[in-house]
């Protein structure tokens, strides 16, 4: 890899010696100054006994509480062990059941009143007819009324519903009224060898349609690409072999001078 870089750069540099390599601090990484410094370090460091010994104690530091709300006993049982407990000294069976029974009346029984009238639950379709005479005034209705109730009064037109299809209708022959089914077939054939002899015309038609018939500007047209644009302003399509030959060299120096450094970042020697 050393060989092939000093053969580059004796050919960019027309023969001229490769300068020795000096030190420099130019291709000193982060990674590497951060590795130096953390062993720069590791003397700081305790041995591994005394290490799992504090960290020993430390976990033992946590675990302890060291803050206490309240001076109540805490009870440490679970939801399930306080319903087995309740079962355990839950009374008979039937005794349970009988004072479920008395809560529920208990809770379903009104304890307190609004006023003092009592509530009267009667609707007034149920109330007794107070004269004894409303059947006197209950009304018939005429046989005539009647159906014209339930009768439709109202219509939107009168003309029939025609159930076809605008595929039937196409497909049907449209003969008007008074004339033959022949008649009707006859002029249908004429009309067709009729459009059969004006195909001829149709392609001139058409012919003259595609063509233009309009012009935007009057200035000549450039038939080449952009590719060869380019090839053209750089030299790159060139007749004789002496303007290639000096289009080489004028590309050769333009990449040396493209791959020269024309700016420097800083002065230090030591990052030169």
């Amino acid at each position: 890899m050393l060989a092939k870089h000093k053969i580059k750069w004796a050919i960019m540099n027309a023969g001229e010696e490769m300068p020795s390599p000096r030190a420099t601090k130019r291709f000193e990484t982060t990674s590497l100054a951060g590795t130096e410094y953390v062993a720069s370090r590791r003397g700081e460091v305790p041995d591994r006994g005394t290490m799992i010994r504090e960290l020993e104690q430390r976990k033992l530091r946590n675990t302890q509480a060291s803050v206490a709300f309240g001076s109540a006993k805490i009870l440490y049982e679970s939801d399930a062990m306080s319903r087995q407990k309740d079962i355990l000294g839950a009374p008979p069976r039937g005794e349970d059941e009988k004072r479920n029974k008395e809560l529920k009346q208990a809770l379903t029984r009104t304890h307190f009143t609004f006023g003092e009238e009592p509530m009267v639950y009667e609707r007034t379709s149920t109330l007794p007819d107070p004269t004894g005479h409303l059947d006197d005034y209950t009304g018939v209705l005429n046989t005539e009324v009647k159906n014209m109730i339930k009768s439709t009064n109202l219509s939107f037109g009168n003309a029939p519903t025609v159930y076809r299809t605008m595929a039937t209708d196409q497909m049907d022959l449209q003969v008007p009224q008074g004339e033959d089914r022949g008649v009707q077939l006859e002029k249908n054939r004429q009309l067709k060898v009729k459009l059969a002899g004006n195909r001829g015309l149709a392609k001139e038609v058409k012919a003259d349609l595609s063509r233009t018939h309009f012009t935007l500007g009057n200035h000549k047209f450039d038939w080449q690409t952009d590719a060869m644009r380019t090839q053209r302003a750089s030299g790159g399509m060139v007749a004789t072999a002496e303007e290639r030959q000096a289009q080489i060299d004028k590309n050769r120096a333009l990449k040396k001078q493209l791959q020269t450094t024309h700016y420097e970042i800083g002065t230090d020697d030591d990052y030169m």
